[in-house]
């Protein structure tokens, strides 16, 4: 009996941490979203702002800058985010298994 009782208390602990892991792996996955979305949208800025600047005829005497930047932070900080969402469904996938 009392280990039935211990067997429920651990389920439950593990039932509530699979549930904060898969919230956790969610919420990485919309930031994710956002951050390639971002991105995009920084690239496709930069690539219009170039692409005008070079249509026209004035002589290019100041420099070419654009708020985008090379996207090498946003690409680093998705890799980053993927890899952190890889981590939390293996630490989920390694939970459910402990539960089973």
């Amino acid at each position: 009996m009392k280990i039935d009782l211990e067997k429920m208390k651990n389920a439950k602990e593990f039932e509530k941490e699979i549930t904060i892991t898969k919230a956790t792996v969610e919420y990485q996955k919309e930031v994710i979203r956002l951050l390639k979305e971002n991105l995009r949208r920084n690239q496709q800025a930069q690539e219009t702002s170039m692409v005008s600047e070079n249509v026209d005829s004035q002589p290019l005497n100041k420099a070419i800058t654009c708020g985008g930047g090379s996207g090498i932070v946003q690409s680093t900080k998705v890799l980053i985010l993927e890899s952190e969402h890889m981590k939390l469904e293996n630490e989920m996938s390694k939970l459910k298994q402990q539960n089973e």
